[in-house]
């Protein structure tokens, strides 16, 4: 009978040890797993406003003209001087210029009249690729958080807009361009400058101008936003 009593006792013990061992192990388990979600969140969170930051600094580079770096080592613009006249005769463009003025002009437009358009374009795209690469650490945030206030808190819709508001009026700023070109060749293969052919042109010109001013001015708005916020 004493026997039975040692082995139940004995039992017990072992079943008591083994329950604590089990609780033990499984909130060292839990505080661990916490602790490494806390540190990947913090982690996101740190990631989220780094890339907010280089967002903010595309954008500063957009207003002051320099261009995305991927922008700037693969566009390369044309000589100063070569710029200064083409600038001189594209503004000129509406004036009578002579014959050998539209040849240079025409020149220089080969070399030096898509680099700002092109330019433009490419930082347009950087812009948005980096734009999507706060939206996936926001989803993995929202993944390892369940957190829900992203809209609110780091404006992606905002900066979503944005980037899709740069991308139109970069490629805009390309079919300007074109347009300036044709004008350019239709005056070197003698078209009068009110000619049909031309107004057409330049109609098409007043619009993408116009589509332009409407695209800046909801950028603005949206760059409002996001400094107000």
């Amino acid at each position: 009978m004493k026997e039975n009593k040692k082995c139940s006792l004995k039992a017990s013990k072992i079943f008591f040890v083994a329950i604590l061992f089990i609780a033990t192990s499984y909130l060292i388990s839990s505080l661990i797993s916490q602790y490494k979600l806390k540190k990947l969140t913090t982690n996101l969170q740190v990631d989220l406003e780094e890339q907010q930051v280089k967002l903010q600094k595309f954008l500063q580079n957009i207003d002051s003209g320099q261009g995305s770096q991927m922008a700037r080592l693969a566009i390369k613009d044309c000589s100063r001087s070569e710029r200064d006249k083409f600038e001189s005769l594209l503004g000129s463009l509406d004036d009578k210029l002579s014959a050998s003025e539209l040849v240079e002009l025409d020149r220089l437009f080969g070399r030096c009249g898509n680099f700002l358009s092109s330019r433009d374009l490419i930082t347009s795209a950087d812009f948005s690729r980096e734009t999507e690469l706060y939206e996936r650490l926001l989803d993995n945030l929202n993944t390892v958080y369940n957190f829900k206030g992203k809209n609110d808190t780091y404006n992606i819709d905002t900066w979503k807009q944005l980037a899709q508001l740069e991308m139109d009026r970069s490629k805009l700023g390309q079919d300007l361009t074109s347009q300036q070109d044709t004008i350019i060749r239709l005056l070197l293969n003698g078209e009068e400058r009110n000619s049909s052919q031309i107004k057409t042109v330049l109609k098409e010109v007043d619009r993408i101008k116009s589509e332009i001013l409407i695209i800046k001015n909801k950028i603005r708005i949206l760059r409002t936003q996001l400094s107000e916020s």
